[in-house]
């Protein structure tokens, strides 16, 4: 099979590996310049450990089930996750435990009525969802800051992240699916660094040259359907235009490796909403020293330059009571890879990608696909992507959209495990 991926981030690089590794004559198409330090951070949070895991291996050379440690950091401690009810209660300030108590119990009152009556209350965004669980003043205390951070305004999100990140799941806790080595393509994937001037005619037209074969997009919804001259009035642009998305960003600076790997942040005086310890994963021994502060930032705080950036992880740490300093430090930007789900984007998601299928184009990765899901979840839907009879929509359907089940009894003390 021939095959061209465009695309610069990683999302395309697992794509362009994945398909050279099934025997294809790959052309990867990054758009300009490869990002510095792209290979130097572990990238995101690695991918989970399945039935499935061995696509991953195809892609990262080899692959080791850690049980990793994940916490909470709120009120100037790390609290372990999953917090128990003792540690969940120190993290609400005792002003507040009796209302959040009541608060809590009126939650689960209105779901064992309506589970006795049928029907419920309607949950439209990420803040209905979590105050039916859970009552207003949990949300606002615990998690409703985080949310801000790291999806955007929880009244405005779609309640399908919730059901997403924190909905029933067969993924085994504890076990990640880490990457001994950065994103390293295979010999067989042509890498040709040139911007896209448009697809036409099963091409992929750059100036370059034009390359023929299967084509597979990790860019913006917006940004493809450009490529393709796909006309206004067919009005699926105005879908692609409110399918946005944040820019992800990781600063890795030195800091203390008192937490553990994995720390949500529940403060609101810090702009990260993560913070991860790259020594502990295999192959990573060099950064043992190190610590990363996640972002999901909107352009106009992407747009930050890079010394401004680091300087507030470095602020942030220390705020959090986290002895940190930014010399050396590492900074990863990749624009539109955090999705957000607000609306109903589900629906303009389908009818973006009918208008793919259309045109014989398949998109991958975060970015292309506008998922949530971790990288091993991208395996699956490339399995089927490839497929010759495979429908886009059906294969975002089944692979990538949020699990049917919604249970209501949700538990607090797990609520950022993921």
């Amino acid at each position: 099979m021939q095959a061209v991926v465009i695309g610069g981030g990683a999302g395309a690089r697992r794509a362009a590996g994945w398909l050279a590794a099934q025997g294809g004559a790959v052309t990867l198409i990054t758009g300009g310049p490869d990002q510095p330090d792209q290979g130097a951070l572990p990238e995101g949070r690695g991918a989970w450990i399945g039935d499935g895991g061995a696509p991953g291996r195809l892609l990262y050379g080899g692959t080791q089930a850690l049980s990793l440690d994940r916490g909470v950091r709120i009120g100037g401690r790390t609290l372990a996750l999953p917090l128990s009810a003792r540690t969940l209660a120190q993290a609400i300030p005792a002003s507040a435990l009796i209302p959040a108590g009541r608060g809590w119990a009126r939650a689960r009152g209105a779901i064992e009525l309506a589970e006795l009556i049928g029907g419920g209350q309607e949950q439209r965004s990420l803040a209905d969802w979590f105050r039916r669980r859970f009552g207003s003043t949990a949300f606002d205390l615990i998690y409703a800051d985080y949310c801000q951070r790291r999806f955007g305004d929880p009244a405005e999100i779609s309640c399908n992240v919730a059901r997403l990140i924190h909905g029933a799941s067969d993924q085994p806790p504890g076990a990640l699916h880490a990457p001994l080595q950065p994103l390293a393509l295979p010999a067989a994937v042509q890498v040709i660094r040139a911007p896209v001037d448009r697809i036409a005619d099963g091409a992929v037209h750059t100036p370059e040259g034009a390359f023929s074969g299967r084509i597979f997009v990790d860019a913006p919804p917006a940004t493809v359907l450009g490529w393709l001259g796909v006309p206004e009035q067919e009005g699926v642009h105005v879908d692609a235009r409110r399918l946005t998305a944040r820019s992800r960003v990781t600063v890795c600076v030195r800091g203390s490796q008192e937490l553990p790997f994995e720390t949500h942040v529940l403060d609101s005086s810090v702009r990260f909403y993560r913070i991860t310890r790259p020594g502990l994963l295999p192959g990573f021994a060099h950064l043992a020293d190190r610590l990363i502060a996640h972002y999901a930032l909107d352009a106009n705080a992407a747009a930050l330059p890079d010394s401004a950036l680091i300087q507030d992880a470095v602020d942030g740490l220390v705020r959090l009571g986290i002895p940190a300093q930014g010399a050396g430090a590492i900074l990863r930007r990749e624009p539109d890879g955090q999705p957000v789900w607000s609306g109903i984007h589900l629906s303009r998601l389908r009818r973006y990608a009918l208008a793919l299928e259309e045109r014989g184009v398949r998109p991958v990765g975060r970015i292309g696909t506008h998922s949530l899901r971790d990288p091993s979840e991208e395996m699956g839907y490339l399995q089927r992507i490839c497929e010759d009879s495979a429908s886009v929509r059906a294969c975002i359907r089944d692979c990538l959209e949020p699990p049917v089940q919604d249970p209501g009894r949700a538990h607090l003390r797990r609520i950022v495990d993921r």
